[in-house]
């Protein structure tokens, strides 16, 4: 029989689509941010919500309880056990486990919604319910959550949420078995469980920030500082945390705290550049991408060095957390905005004659999704304007999940500059991670110095020809999926 549209009723048909749209939106947050920042994994939590939508719409009797509900618990569970373990899983079984609990909350807000639907006389009423619960859902992920949460707490909160809608849906629904609270010994057992699960999801949201010196959120993502002791190194150390990414640390005696560490150490791309370029008068020095400020450490008194950094809560955490600009001895500044628009704005105020970069840096994409605009036909022509002369640019191509030396390749090539290749090698007794850099020098003698030139590693020519296989991004055409690792 059509469901009435009793209050209650309407209700549920508001917060079942909300609870699955925080579902959907919080799960794809968990995964891009924590679990692995691999490019367009947003698309399998999206397939799994419009599949639920698809498959409980598409049949009366696609949505049975006594199947999903067990298989769905048995998710949960499966996916709060992993987010408490200390032990690293591969991020290929945490994809599946979100995705199948994911699946299995849709699929509960989804089958639900199609029990309560209404005759034809009340659908829009039902429609427009559903489409209000759906944009409430992720009206409270994208600006409510932010405001109100340090980290992704909504995940929790939106599975046990999933849970609550469902015990109420059932005592409400006159064709339950469980209809008004009967029999009471099944609900005592029901309420139990759901008490417990929402225990310890309330206990992971408490542990969540155990540990770390500072947890901040914003737009761009979670933000986390701690203090480790680095025994192989013998020095405490300060991390900065994107995510699940580092950005870099420094070691906190005064002694090495200006010492180059992690992706930046002497022997990576931009420490060979930094370290054989001199100016007389001190060097000009450009950044794009602050994280703690490490790249300052290579600043001699004279020098002129400018970050760029599109998230101010980055900003905020390398001045309170970190020393590298406090301690910078030449002149340091910090411009918060989008790199390209800023350097852009900057062009047209010099008259097109650029800042005159001795060394411009490109660190924007570090474990991340590099932004794609960075990496444009249109983007390099722009970094080369802003070059000196005999100006390098160096860009950081260190990435777990995409491989982003072909096409920085191809860009160089096709500004008329043959690049070099830096593989630097993790060596934690000195603080530096594996790094691999690509330098774009203007002046051809320079590159080839035997400081720089033996420093580089040799390209194969199987490489060079699946680089030249590679279609050159501008703005109106990217391809990431061509660049992802296999």
């Amino acid at each position: 029989p059509d469901a009435p549209a009793t209050p209650g009723n309407v209700a549920l048909w508001i917060l079942l689509p909300a609870c699955g749209s925080v579902a959907l939106l919080a799960t794809t947050n968990a995964l891009c941010q924590d679990v692995a920042v691999v490019p367009l994994l947003w698309v399998l939590p999206l397939a799994c919500y419009l599949v639920s939508f698809i498959v409980c719409f598409g049949s009366d009797r696609a949505y049975e309880r006594a199947a999903f509900v067990p298989a769905t618990a048995l998710c949960l569970v499966a996916l709060t056990t992993l987010v408490g373990l200390d032990q690293i899983i591969d991020f290929r079984v945490q994809i599946a486990v979100y995705c199948l609990a994911l699946f299995g909350c849709c699929m509960l807000c989804h089958g639900e919604l199609v029990r309560l639907r209404p005759g034809a006389a009340r659908l829009t009423q039902f429609y427009l319910a559903m489409s209000a619960g759906g944009a409430l859902g992720g009206l409270f992920v994208a600006v409510v959550a932010p405001l109100v949460f340090d980290e992704y707490h909504e995940l929790p909160l939106a599975l046990v949420a999933t849970l609550a809608l469902w015990l109420v849906a059932v005592w409400r629904d006159p064709r339950s078995a469980l209809h008004r609270g009967r029999p009471r010994a099944a609900w005592a057992v029901l309420a139990a469980l759901l008490l417990a699960y929402a225990g310890v999801n309330a206990q992971q949201v408490r542990d969540a920030t155990v540990g770390f010196d500072s947890v901040a959120r914003n737009f761009y993502g979670v933000l986390r500082t701690y203090t480790e002791p680095n025994e192989d190194f013998g020095d405490e150390q300060r991390v900065l945390l994107h995510g699940a990414v580092d950005h870099g640390f420094q070691f906190l005696s005064p002694e090495n705290r200006r010492l180059p560490v992690a992706y930046y150490g002497p022997e990576a791309g931009v420490g060979v550049a930094a370290r054989n370029l001199s100016r007389p008068g001190g060097r000009t020095l450009g950044v794009v991408g602050l994280g703690a400020g490490a790249l300052a450490a290579y600043v001699q008194p004279g020098d002129r060095l400018r970050f760029y950094e599109i998230n101010p809560l980055v900003i905020e955490l390398a001045r309170e957390r970190f020393t590298y600009l406090a301690e910078c001895p030449g002149t340091c500044e910090v411009v918060l905005g989008d790199a390209r628009l800023v350097l852009e704005a900057e062009l047209e105020a010099s008259g097109g004659r650029g800042l005159g970069y001795d060394l411009l840096v490109l660190d924007a994409f570090s474990g991340d999704a590099p932004p794609t605009h960075l990496l444009t036909r249109e983007a390099f022509a722009l970094y080369l304007k802003h070059l000196a002369p005999d100006g390098v640019l160096a860009v950081n191509v260190s990435n777990s999940y995409v491989d982003l030396t072909p096409l920085v390749w191809r860009l160089a090539q096709e500004q008329g500059i043959e690049p070099l290749l830096f593989e630097a090698q993790e060596d934690l007794s000195r603080g530096v991670y594996d790094a691999d850099w690509v330098l774009l020098a203007r002046d051809r003698a320079w590159a080839e110095q035997p400081a720089v030139w033996e420093a580089s590693v040799e390209v194969e020519a199987a490489d060079l020809a699946r680089f030249a296989e590679i279609r050159v991004w501008t703005d109106d055409y990217s391809n990431l999926l061509q660049l992802l690792l296999r």
